[in-house]
C-alpha cells in the first residue's frame, strides 16, 4: 500500500528535523515536505498533495489559525495541531479544533528524547487522520463571544431531562463545535465524558465555559444535576448517578473495570432515573457502551451519533449502527439544533 504522506509545518528547524527523523522509523509514513510558516506551506500543498498535515500553532509570517482557515477552504486535508500548551497556547489550540483541526498533541520540548516520547501518539493520530476524506469548508464557524458571567448554579432548578455525551480520542473538537452553540435555555442537564490529559482538562473546561451560553464545569463528587449546566467527566474517573431527596446526584470514584464498563453503568443509571427524558450522544472514539445505549432505547429515550465520516475514530459509531442502537446520525454543526428540537418535544 502507498505510504501516508505527511507535511510538517513548524517554524523551528530543529523541531522539523527531529519529527522527520522520528517518523522515518515507520515504514507506512513518509514526510513529503516541510515548511517553516503557513505561507510557505500553502504554496507547496498543491505540489506535494499530503494526506495529513501537522501544524504548529505559533509561527511568524502566517500563524497556525490563519493557515488552518486557508487549508480548510482551499485544501481540505486533516490537520493535527502541535501546541506548546501554556495557558495562552491552550486557548489558541482550542480555537483551531473549533475551526476543524482533527486533533492535537502537546508540542514536546526540543530535547530529542522528549520528542520520541510523543511520536507514538503522533503516529497513531496520523494513521487515523489518513483515513479521512474531508470536504472543503464553506464557512468558518467559531463562536468567540465571552459568555462567562457569575452564576449561582445551586439556585437553578433540578433537571428533569438529561443528555449524556460519550467521546473518546478526537472528540475534543466535536465538543468544541457543539457545546458553545447549545442555547442557554436548554431544558436539561448534560453529562459529557471525555478522555484527555489530566493537565489539559481544566483548561478545556474553562475554555468551554468561557465561550458557551450554558454553564460548563468539571464534575465534582455529589454535584446535583441542574438545568442548563454541562458536567464534564474525564476518564479514568467513574460517575454513578443516584436519585436522592435533593435531586439526581453524581457520585465519583475509580472505574470498577474499564472505562467502557463505567460508561455503560452511567448510561443505564441515566435511563433508569430519567426514562424517556434521556438522550444519549455518541461521539468519535473507541468506547462503545452497547448495554448503556440499549437501556436508553428500551426506556423510550433517543440515541444520536456523530456522522462517522467526520470522526477521527468512527469504530464505535459503526459498531452501534450495526447493532441498531442509533436513531439518527447528525453532523456536528446540526447537533445543537437537533438536541433543542428533541428536548422541547419530549413530554
Amino acid at each position: 500500500p502507498p505510504k501516508i504522506r505527511v507535511l510538517l509545518i513548524d517554524d523551528s528547524l530543529l523541531m522539523r528535523k527531529a519529527i522527520q527523523k522520528a517518523l522515518a522509523l515507520y515504514q507506512d509514513i513518509e514526510v513529503a515536505g516541510t515548511a517553516k510558516n503557513g505561507q510557505e506551506a500553502l504554496a507547496i500543498i498543491p505540489q506535494i498533495n499530503p494526506d495529513v498535515i501537522t501544524l504548529d500553532v505559533n509561527m511568524p509570517v502566517m500563524d497556525g489559525i490563519t493557515t488552518l482557515k486557508h487549508i480548510a477552504v482551499q485544501f481540505p486535508k486533516p490537520v493535527i495541531m502541535l501546541s506548546a500548551f501554556t495557558q495562552e497556547g491552550a486557548e489558541t489550540t482550542f480555537d483551531c479544533l473549533t475551526l476543524g483541526a482533527m486533533d492535537f498533541i502537546c508540542k514536546p520540548s526540543q530535547a530529542e528524547g522528549q520528542i520520541e516520547d510523543q511520536v507514538e501518539a503522533l503516529v497513531s493520530k496520523i494513521r487515523l487522520c489518513a483515513k479521512l476524506r474531508l470536504k472543503a469548508a464553506s464557512r468558518m464557524r467559531v463562536q468567540k463571544t465571552n459568555m462567562q458571567e457569575s452564576q449561582d448554579i445551586t439556585a437553578r432548578p433540578h433537571a428533569g431531562k438529561i443528555v449524556v455525551m460519550v467521546g473518546g480520542e478526537g472528540s475534543d473538537g466535536a465538543y468544541l463545535r457543539i457545546i458553545p452553540y447549545l442555547l442557554k435555555s436548554i431544558p436539561c442537564s448534560i453529562v459529557a465524558c471525555q478522555q484527555m490529559d489530566a493537565k489539559i482538562f481544566p483548561s478545556f473546561c474553562q475554555y468551554l465555559d468561557k465561550y458557551s451560553r450554558i454553564v460548563v464545569k468539571q464534575i465534582q463528587h455529589n454535584d446535583l444535576l441542574k438545568k442548563g449546566v454541562c458536567y464534564f467527566l474525564n476518564a479514568p474517573i467513574s460517575c454513578s448517578l443516584q436519585k436522592t431527596m435533593l435531586g439526581t446526584a453524581c457520585h465519583l470514584g475509580p472505574c470498577p473495570g474499564n472505562f467502557q464498563q463505567s460508561l455503560d453503568a452511567m448510561l443505564q443509571a441515566a435511563a433508569t432515573i430519567f426514562s424517556a427524558q434521556t438522550v444519549g450522544v455518541l461521539l468519535t472514539g473507541k468506547e462503545y457502551p452497547r448495554e448503556g445505549l440499549r437501556t436508553i432505547k428500551r426506556a423510550g429515550g433517543m440515541v444520536l451519533a456523530q456522522n462517522p465520516t467526520t470522526c477521527l475514530n468512527p469504530d464505535n459509531i459503526y459498531g452501534a449502527l450495526d447493532s441498531g442502537c442509533i436513531d439518527k446520525l447528525i453532523a456536528e454543526d446540526d447537533m445543537p439544533a437537533m438536541l433543542w428540537h428533541l428536548l422541547r418535544e419530549t413530554k
